[in-house]
């Protein structure tokens, strides 16, 4: 079908980060703004600029989360009440999923970059000091970015038996992590997939017959630096030690 360049933002993200929040659609991060392109042709289809290079990027609720490490200049900054002494903050902008249109943008004092969860409509951010003893957890509404609680103590006092509350990452989809032994719907066969040194073969899982085969020149492919995903009648995959996208028909 087609093939494409591109250069995925989270560097420290060893298979990078590639979502599919609507069928005819991909979104993935640069290092200064989302791109989203064309499952069809691999056009762009819309490209929103962000202010910093992203350390964490979620997809929830037909809304892009992207999370920055440090306080970013012209955002409402916001000051959880009863804040604790910790967390250097961290900044989050938030984009509309379908047109890549900016929602709202927040610095946040008192948390610290080290990612978060959504669930229920509710941001969770934490922080924490004293090597872990203490910790800090602050929840944001995710539709407007203003803060509803915040909370601090220390892990397993006496005035504090159980562990800081976690948020569940749930509603997050897109994310995609390479497994080779995991069973797919290959054009409607459910199939495994297998990683040769220059080969992705799709194997039937009921007969274990090659029902498909890519081959790739060049270097050895290695599971690590894959992410496959399936979409009806198409495969896609992006091989993040040569920042190439590919997509092909069964």
């Amino acid at each position: 079908m087609w093939q494409n360049r591109i250069e995925i933002g989270l560097k420290h993200e060893a298979q990078g980060q590639i979502f599919f929040p609507y069928p005819n659609n991909l979104v993935f991060p640069s290092s200064n703004s989302l791109i989203s392109l064309s499952i069809e042709n691999g056009n762009v289809l819309w490209e929103a600029e962000i202010p910093d290079e992203p350390i964490a990027v979620k997809f929830y609720d037909d809304k892009f989360f992207v999370m920055y490490a440090k306080l970013l200049e012209g955002s409402k900054r916001i000051s959880f009440e009863n804040m604790c002494d910790m967390g250097r903050g961290a900044s989050i902008s938030t984009y509309d999923a379908k047109t890549g249109e900016l929602i709202w943008e927040n610095s946040y004092l008192g948390v610290d970059r080290q990612g978060f969860a959504l669930s229920q409509q509710i941001l969770y951010l934490g922080a924490s000091a004293d090597h872990g003893a203490s910790w800090a957890s602050g929840q944001v509404d995710a539709n407007t970015g203003n803060d509803i609680a915040y909370s601090c103590a220390r892990w397993y006092n006496d005035e504090n038996k159980e562990p800081s509350p976690r948020g569940a990452d749930e509603g997050i989809t897109g994310y995609f992590y390479y497994f080779p032994r995991e069973v797919y719907s290959c054009a409607g066969t459910q199939c495994q997939i297998i990683v040769t040194d220059h080969a992705i073969q799709f194997i039937a899982k009921q007969t274990n017959e090659v029902i498909g085969q890519i081959e790739f020149q060049g270097f050895r492919l290695h599971p690590d630096n894959i992410d496959l995903k399936i979409l009806d009648d198409t495969v896609l995959i992006y091989l993040s030690d040569s920042e190439q996208l590919f997509a092909f028909r069964f």
